[in-house]
């Protein structure tokens, strides 16, 4: 059995799901503590490490690795922000160390999502040639040292440049990459290197390890669940989550509550009246955390929970609060966007979709209160 190390819970759900998609029963799981409770043919781990200081990252990190050792599975993909957000550098250095491996092999680059990396640099779609994160200099900065960058070749041809960098005692190896073929190159190229080597990237390096990993007996999750209003919880500020609100706001109209003294009276009248409800989470009020997390400690007591969760700290922030121990994934309301079922907490089985911030087209909140409204 195998697993994911991601560094915050939405990119666990968006990385997770692409192994759904190949058949395989994934559960993103919130602690170590979980991972012997669940038989899924892979658990995708949330370090809830996204902001955390490099000395808690690598702690973490090596924690994580010797939980999942102890229960049978390897490490066979780290998660790292697809804008490098974090302490990546961390990260890796950590997991190498503790995995024994002797390279990560970093493609950070997502296609889908506009992210591409040329000559080391992480660039987007409004970038020019000279644009871009350049990837080596940040995790040496982070104390990943040495890291090389790599232009993109043939499978051949990447197999034998990092099978150089292993014998020339490189840590970490950072691929171009503006295509899905040719991240497929890359997963094709590490897999000839067997466990000498550590896949690092975002979901789409995920998208292609996923379609060599094709499950012959796939057993998908339930998607039936009754009709109702859905709470969508947005923690993100990211532009693309507000253009996707705005959206949102002008087609469906939805109750847009705050976090006051009178929140949860406010959340069961909206219910009661079948009206979908849009919480804004502001992050420097420690009272709107606070309220929050007691609205989510009793879910399920009330009424059946639909729950749509934007920002990786968000949705770990709800999920804990609710005794949420991991989310069984079922599948992708739309590229990158997960849904699934709650495991642990009193809402247990109930239905949530997690989105990353700057994930989506401007309909996918709306793509995603219909699916959970009626997954029919």
């Amino acid at each position: 059995m195998t697993s994911i190390i991601a560094d915050d819970l939405s990119g666990a759900g968006d990385t997770g799901v692409q192994f759904v998609r190949a058949g395989c029963t994934v559960a993103v799981l919130l602690s170590v503590d979980s991972i012997g409770a669940h038989d899924d043919d892979l658990v995708a781990m949330d370090l809830d490490a996204r902001h955390d200081q490099a000395e808690r990252v690598a702690s973490k990190t090596r924690d994580a690795c010797r939980a999942l050792a102890a229960n049978g599975r390897t490490v066979a993909y780290l998660k790292i922000d697809s804008t490098l957000r974090g302490q990546p550098g961390t990260m890796i250095d950590a997991a190498l160390r503790e995995t024994g491996r002797r390279l990560a092999v970093v493609a950070p680059a997502f296609p889908a999502m506009g992210r591409c990396v040329v000559g080391g640099r992480l660039r987007d779609a409004t970038s020019d040639e000279r644009d871009g994160l350049d990837i080596c200099r940040l995790l040496t900065s982070q104390h990943l040292e040495p890291v090389t960058g790599i232009e993109h070749g043939n499978v051949d041809a990447l197999r034998r440049a990092l099978h150089r960098l292993i014998e020339t005692g490189a840590r970490a190896a950072v691929v171009d990459a503006r295509t899905d073929a040719h991240l497929a190159d890359v997963v094709a190229a590490a897999e000839q290197l067997g466990d000498s080597v550590l896949l690092v990237g975002s979901g789409g390096l995920a998208i292609a390890l996923a379609a060599r990993c094709a499950h012959p007996h796939p057993h998908p999750l339930d998607a039936d669940w009754d009709t109702g209003p859905v709470t969508i919880i947005v923690g993100s500020d990211h532009p693309v989550t507000q253009r996707q609100l705005d959206c949102f706001r002008r087609e469906r109209n939805p109750q847009c509550i705050d976090l006051t003294d009178a929140f949860d009276k406010r959340m069961d009248a909206a219910r009661s009246a079948d009206q979908d409800v849009l919480v804004r989470l502001r992050w420097a009020p420690q009272e709107e955390r606070n309220r929050l997390s007691s609205w989510a400690a009793s879910l399920g007591e009330r009424a059946a929970a639909r729950l749509f969760l934007c920002g990786g700290d968000t949705a770990r922030l709800v999920c804990s609060a609710a005794g949420v121990t991991g989310i069984s994934l079922g599948g992708e309301v739309t590229t990158g966007i997960p849904w699934g079922r709650l495991a642990g907490g009193k809402a247990y089985g109930s239905p949530v979709v997690t989105k990353s911030g700057g994930f989506g087209d401007d309909h996918a909140i709306i793509k995603a209160v219909n699916y959970l409204r009626d997954p029919n």
